[in-house]
């Protein structure tokens, strides 16, 4: 299976951002670049979350980091609590 990626350039012009923005995301560790070129196809709803939260609520990154570390965890917990269930269910 390959990898998509998307140039910064042609992301950044239709998001009306400045390629500046997309470095320092990856400078702060917030999404990993290819060749400090390219954004991985999978990275992009990442990207786009971290815009939305840095222009519409004024979130800086690091407040950016914690709230996608958390929304992580979250997922995770979500995902064992699934599991868990089924497991349950398997005992009813």
């Amino acid at each position: 299976m390959s990898t998509t990626y998307i140039k910064i350039t042609d992301f950044c012009g239709s998001h009306g951002i400045e390629t500046t923005y997309v470095e320092r995301l990856q400078d702060y560790g917030l999404i990993s670049l290819h060749d400090r070129e390219f954004i991985q196809h999978e990275e992009l709803p990442r990207v786009e979350k971290i815009i939305r939260l840095n222009r519409e609520m004024d979130i800086n990154f690091e407040g950016i980091d914690v709230i996608l570390n958390l929304l992580e965890r979250i997922e995770k917990l979500d995902t064992d609590v699934q599991k868990l269930r089924n497991r349950l269910n398997l005992y009813e």
